[in-house]
């Protein structure tokens, strides 16, 4: 993102009503000021979120280069990685919040009853 601020794209921003959430990038010799610093510190927690499920796709599933193998592969590949990133999360966060075995096997029984529904329905 930082490669596309300027002065262009920050107008066309403005023109379509969408805030400005580019960070600004220091240049030779003409560095950061403390304001822009500040502005960056505050962007960097919102895009942290949507950065970090990336980061993982690259160290975890082998995804740091994407090799290009057709959109259909490509997609598949991103996408089972997204389901298993899910399952990493959701593993992580079940006993946070103590779901119980019981919850889950319902959980199970519910979407087993969802999918018999849908053999009837075909």
């Amino acid at each position: 993102d930082a490669a596309y601020s300027s002065k262009e794209t920050r107008d066309k921003l403005e023109r379509f009503g969408i805030a400005d959430q580019v960070q600004r990038k220091g240049y030779r010799n003409k560095p950061l000021s403390a304001g822009d610093k500040r502005r960056n510190d505050v962007i960097a927690v919102i895009r942290a979120g949507g950065e970090r499920p990336f980061a993982t796709y690259k160290s975890r599933y082998g995804l740091d280069r994407t090799r290009f193998m057709g959109l259909a592969k490509n997609m598949t590949a991103y996408g089972i990685a997204a389901i298993a990133h899910n399952v990493r999360k959701g593993a992580f966060v079940q006993p946070i919040f103590h779901i119980s075995q019981r919850e889950r096997e319902t959980d199970v029984q519910h979407h087993r009853q969802a999918d018999d529904l849908g053999d009837v329905l075909k």
